[in-house]
């Protein structure tokens, strides 16, 4: 199971490394992340961060960070809260990288 995870986890961040121009595509991709993201322990066992890596790159990347779509950023939101969750209580990220992150959150309870 947990081998199965870290697997997941790596080719997800791997493919939202460069992400798909495909709306609906980068959505699968991102919901498929908030999923098994959502399966994690708060600080899991050393493997699954590291495996956890490229995915908690990816989606800070400004395409993502910045994206126009709303689901999209609804969904990088909800990414970034379970890596925050799993991470705690270290800081997934650095400060800059954090506000804009927080700022990206804030910004999805205005949506309508």
């Amino acid at each position: 199971m947990a081998q199965k995870l870290q697997q997941q986890l790596k080719e997800l961040g791997s493919k939202l490394e460069s992400p798909p121009a495909s709306k609906d595509a980068l959505i699968k991709l991102l919901k498929q992340g908030a999923a098994c993201l959502s399966e994690l322990d708060q600080s899991p066992p050393k493997p699954i961060v590291e495996s956890m890596q490229p995915l908690l790159n990816a989606v800070v990347k400004p395409e993502l960070l910045k994206h126009q779509d709303r689901e999209v950023k609804l969904l990088v939101a909800s990414c970034i809260c379970e890596i925050t969750r799993i991470t705690a209580p270290e800081a997934p990220y650095d400060d800059d990288v954090l506000k804009d992150t927080f700022q990206l959150i804030v910004s999805t309870f205005r949506l309508k």
